[in-house]
């Protein structure tokens, strides 16, 4: 499958970035100066991997088609090397639920000889949880989760009886739903789409981290 997708950078002209096989066989080519004449990894290459949908000239539900086939190819790790969330406007746009975000980052976390679950409960509201599980100060791996993506449908409050246990009253729908938790430190935010940056800042490191023990 070949796709197309016009991105506004620094020329008045929109640079096309074109996208032809799957997994694997993923290639990625851009008009911009640094993708024809040098033929490099580009900013605009790197951002569509990522979702970044800020830069297209359209939005285009083909960003989705390219999620797809960008699964399992090598270009995912790359585009993370490649662009800084913090050169982005904080949004990554083009993913609904955490499935989805694991669907693509999961064969990333495991290029970096890493681990990364999906799961669910069903104890006071509904939630789902992306957990990876990172490498140690030491470098291997490991047994407890380093970074974790959730979504919490309601909040609470948590009480004490006249036993001294602890029970959850006040039960109501969370206004910030989402929350990234890395190194112990939770930051929840209204949407999937301003905590993906996040997230993805701390599976970028992982990956950095790998390639320097290599």
């Amino acid at each position: 499958m070949r796709l197309q997708f016009l991105v506004q950078g620094s020329s008045p002209k929109p640079y096309r970035v074109t996208a032809e096989g799957v997994g694997q066989g993923l290639r990625m080519f851009c008009t911009c100066p640094a993708g024809s004449r040098s033929n490099v990894f580009c900013k605009h290459v790197a951002a569509m991997l990522m979702g970044d949908v800020t830069k297209l000239v359209q939005p285009s539900d083909r960003v989705e088609d390219l999620r797809e086939q960008a699964k399992g190819s090598p270009l995912l790790a790359q585009a993370l090397a490649h662009v800084p969330v913090s050169e982005q406007k904080r949004r990554v746009e083009g993913f609904d639920n955490l499935q989805q975000v694991f669907a693509a980052y999961e064969p990333v976390v495991v290029q970096a000889g890493c681990e990364m679950r999906f799961r669910t409960e069903d104890v006071d509201g509904y939630s789902e949880h992306l957990e990876v599980f990172g490498f140690t100060p030491t470098g291997r791996r490991s047994k407890k989760v380093t970074l974790s993506l959730s979504y919490f449908t309601t909040a609470f409050d948590e009480l004490f009886d006249e036993n001294g246990k602890i029970y959850h009253a006040n039960h109501r729908p969370r206004v910030r739903p989402w929350t990234v938790r890395k190194g112990g430190v939770p930051t929840s935010r209204k949407e999937l789409a301003t905590s993906l940056p996040d997230f993805i800042d701390g599976v970028e490191e992982l990956v950095q981290r790998s390639r320097r023990t290599e």
